[in-house]
């Protein structure tokens, strides 16, 4: 297992898992058009390394979780189309292990089960460690099909590794393996189903006697890269089992802060947040039209729709998506999202999904706008130009408690769609080697995207302890709210649920120790005309 791991993440092997999303998505559209059966395998990689790099923050449950999701949908659901004996040991391990029952293999694992797991008292740790080698065996035999395909698209002029971090040419196994490809290339047609023997032999081979030399050389570059300061093309590449499993997001002493100051400052880190969310939109779009391909061409049936609803759950995945930004596109940017595909299909799709996001967002979107807060956290706020979107700059530490909390967020919305916490969009980490700009940022839907006017505006928390707004601040507290004279008078249906549903909240914020939160109140005052119109809804609603 340690073999293929060295195989798998060997800094030279130069093919899918050492591009960016970016890069792994364009190769999986080219194989929707020329190599259709190799699609599925190139999904299965993508996702794979998006979860396992999310991993390190998640919780010991929810890593179980999402490594089961990821191999009962595809390992075990027969759409990789492996022999059972190709992974026979792996498999073995990994059922004697697996602590959550399945009725099927073509059931998805529910998160309600996961969740109630004692992780004391059972060998949770087992079963992930046994989940983990299982889908790098699964990814390593995936790759080894890829590889192949890449060599064949190489020689046919339909693909050219010029993204950064890949080797420049063809690799040796390519050549090595040019002469039976190429006479079986010519002879059949772009469907032909692809070989598990001789192209995984040559792979196997040659990177089993590089991986050693490779190892030291990675271990030198990464030395070389950090001490040097240069602006790396390559510093998205695989590295080694570390690397994967780390959080590979880096941070400066004062990430909190944009660098720099002023208007230009302000200008320049919009210009990179908004490209950052242009991307990532884009990216979960793309990923979702090449699934239905799969689900309405490849796989129908059963196998298509578990796929499909695989496809909007995977709660934790981080993309990497290089792009330009700051003024004119000046700058490189490194943008990683997170989770964005589950949250995206939350509430239909239809709230924080990546068309909403690029309409506030897209290239031709108006540029947000800064908000003054009465926030102590110091961070920045801004506001999508039509308001439908507000975006909040965060710390390191905030950003690992999300990650943590996603999973958990997004089964609550789906379980409980009334709920009142805030619709995220994502998390997103941007990262502009030139300026030495190095934050975290979330993106999350406007509470008050109304057609009507929020006259008043409370920021609840429950208590009265210095809870009053200074001057010149434009949201009231809980003092303030009190003094007024207040009140929420709601119909009993109404009351009821609001209260049940704002105890599953602070519940589901408890268990996670969070106690910083408020409850958001908008007032709109209702004109003369407006109420001539509300009047008889409310009289019809009060007889139903």
């Amino acid at each position: 297992q340690y073999e293929v791991d060295m195989v798998l993440l060997a800094d030279e092997i130069g093919t899918i898992e050492g591009w960016d999303g970016l890069r792994q998505l364009a190769f999986a559209e080219l194989c929707r058009e020329h190599q259709r059966d190799c699609l599925v395998h190139v999904l299965f990689i993508m996702d794979s390394l998006a979860a396992i790099s999310s991993l390190p923050n998640t919780t010991l449950v929810d890593r179980a979780y999402v490594l089961d999701l990821l191999l009962l949908t595809f390992v075990t659901g027969g759409l990789l189309g492996f022999a059972e004996d190709v992974l026979r040991r792996n498999l073995e391990e990994w059922r004697q292990k697996r602590a959550p029952p399945v009725a099927s293999s073509l059931e998805a694992p529910q998160y309600a089960v996961y969740s109630q797991l004692d992780p004391e008292a059972l060998d949770l740790e087992g079963h992930v460690e046994a989940a983990l080698l299982l889908l790098r065996a699964g990814i390593f035999q995936s790759v080894a099909l890829v590889h192949g395909v890449a060599c064949s698209f190489r020689e046919r002029g339909l693909w050219a590794d010029e993204a950064p971090g890949s080797s420049s040419g063809s690799c040796s196994a390519c050549s090595s393996s040019a002469s039976m490809s190429r006479s079986s290339s010519e002879a059949s047609s772009d469907d032909r189903p692809m070989s598990k023997g001789s192209t995984q032999d040559l792979l196997l081979a040659e990177h089993l006697s590089k991986c050693k030399v490779n190892d030291q050389a990675s271990a030198t570059t990464s030395a070389a890269s950090s001490s040097s300061g240069e602006d790396s093309e390559s510093d998205d590449g695989p590295g080694g089992l570390t690397k994967l499993l780390s959080c590979v997001c880096c941070f400066t002493a004062d990430a909190s802060e944009p660098k720099g100051g002023g208007r230009d400052n302000e200008e320049d880190l919009i210009s990179v947040v908004h490209q950052c969310i242009q991307a990532s939109a884009d990216h979960v779009l793309r990923r979702s039209v090449l699934y239905q391909f799969v689900a309405t061409h490849v796989w129908t049936g059963r196998q298509g729709e578990v796929l499909l609803m695989y496809s909007k759950i995977l709660p934790v995945a981080q993309r990497v998506l290089p792009g330009r930004g700051g003024r004119g596109g000046s700058s490189r940017v490194h943008c990683r999202s997170y989770s964005m595909d589950a949250l995206a299909n939350l509430d239909g799709g239809t709230v924080v999904g990546p068309e909403e996001l690029l309409e506030s967002f897209g290239p031709h979107a108006p540029k947000s706008r800064v908000m003054s807060t009465n926030s102590k956290s110091g961070e920045f706020f801004f506001m999508s130009a039509d308001s439908r979107f507000c975006v909040k700059t965060i710390s390191e530490h905030e950003s690992v408690l999300m990650q943590k909390m996603f999973t958990a967020i997004e089964h609550h919305v789906r379980r409980w769609p009334h709920s009142l916490i805030v619709r995220f969009a994502g998390l997103f980490h941007i990262d502009v080697p030139r300026t030495g700009l190095s934050q975290f940022f979330v993106v999350m839907r406007s509470v008050f995207d109304s057609d009507r006017e929020i006259h008043e505006t409370y920021d609840l928390k429950g208590s009265m302890h210095n809870r009053r707004k200074k001057e010149g601040e434009g949201i009231g507290k809980d003092e303030d709210w009190v003094n007024s004279k207040q009140l929420l008078q709601l119909p009993e249906g109404n009351r009821r649920e609001l209260l049940a549903m704002h105890e599953l909240d602070a519940e589901l914020l408890r268990r996670f120790e969070v106690m910083d939160y408020s409850l958001l109140v908008g007032v709109h005052r209702v004109s003369e005309s407006e109420d001539a119109q509300l009047r008889p809804q409310q009289q019809q609603q009060q007889q139903q």
